[in-house]
């Protein structure tokens, strides 16, 4: 934590970032460390995604985007709603629908949770909770995984360049649903995986 407050302005923007793992590997990985690679739980999703055609794509996000809404109360915001239809006929919100997102929804929920913060001020004791367990946060991280997840998965339509990756929606569930978020992964790998659009 560094302290820094960030704004609404900057919430909403898109930034480049790089991930490592570390250590760095100096030698190549032994099969036993591929193996365990490829079994992880998130490296199986992220497979499925990459191999699963635009429907099944889409149906995984549909299912994301309404236990996100049901689970955090979104679906009293219009924009929310106008996505959850979106998404269940397979279609990509536009520009314009992005930007009510970030607007609507995003923007109100991170300024509940710094809100929060400012309220809090400098009481805050080693047995509060951590941010990642605040709920305020969660529902922020929701919002955020549905703000991605709305403009559908990444095909012809769109590149890398016009969104971020569309397994960022997916990590933002992840952080939202917390100790949840097992279960739910392995139902979006079988709705990803399943033969029948």
């Amino acid at each position: 934590m560094t302290g820094v407050r960030l704004t609404a302005e900057w919430l909403s923007g898109a930034h480049p970032y790089l991930t490592f793992q570390w250590p760095l590997a100096t030698e190549p990985p032994t099969p036993e460390e591929l193996a365990e690679h490829r079994n992880d739980p998130e490296v199986r999703l992220r497979d499925a995604v990459e191999a699963a055609p635009e429907s099944r794509q889409f149906a995984a996000l549909a299912h994301l985007a309404e236990l996100l809404a049901d689970r955090f109360r979104l679906g009293g915001f219009p924009v929310v709603r106008n996505v959850l239809a979106d998404l269940a006929s397979g279609r990509r919100a536009g520009a314009q629908r992005v930007g009510e997102l970030a607007e609507r929804l995003v923007a109100p929920l991170a300024q509940e949770v710094f809100h929060d913060d400012e309220e809090d001020g400098e009481e805050n004791s080693a047995d509060d909770l951590s941010f990642e367990q605040d709920p305020a946060w969660q529902r922020m991280q929701a919002g955020i995984a549905l703000q991605i997840a709305a403009r559908g998965p990444k095909g012809a339509a769109l590149t890398a360049l016009d969104i971020p990756m569309v397994f960022d929606a997916y990590h933002h569930a992840g952080l939202a649903l917390g100790d949840d978020w097992p279960a739910a992964r392995e139902t979006l790998r079988q709705i990803l995986s399943a033969t029948v659009a």
